[in-house]
């Protein structure tokens, strides 16, 4: 980055003293630009280098983008095929437990119709023997 200096009519009027350094022109009389010093670069080259160091940067992030959206997508992919997975064994599993539930269900009134019978045939052998 180059910075102007400021000059006025009362500092180029002045002579320039035997310590002091010699000036040089800071501008181009044939265009009026200021002339380049040894150590800047030209805007044109900035611009294009810094373009360029800009649009890599950007390929850069696209392609970490990409890759980053991609395995997001596996894991996606993933995570479906899981949940299918899961879905079935849980349907599985709830079929099961309703079987199970039935089957209880079945030994309890089995249990009381046995109880009942003993019950009876108790009664009924004591009322038999009376």
């Amino acid at each position: 980055m180059t910075t102007r200096r400021s000059t006025s009519s009362k500092m180029s009027n002045q002579p320039s003293s035997s310590t002091s350094r010699p000036r040089v022109p800071s501008h181009n009389s044939s265009n009026g630009r200021r002339a380049p010093s040894a150590t800047s670069v030209p805007p044109e080259v900035v611009a294009t280098s810094s373009s360029a160091a800009t649009k890599v940067q950007e390929y850069q992030l696209l392609e970490e983008i990409h890759k980053t959206v991609k395995a997001l997508q596996q894991n996606v992919e993933s995570l479906q095929e899981a949940n299918v997975s899961t879905t079935a064994m849980l349907k599985r599993s709830e079929r099961r437990i309703n079987e199970l539930q039935h089957t209880i269900e079945q030994m309890k009134e089995e249990k009381q119709a046995n109880e009942r019978l003993r019950r009876g045939t108790k009664y009924g052998r004591n009322n038999a023997m009376s």
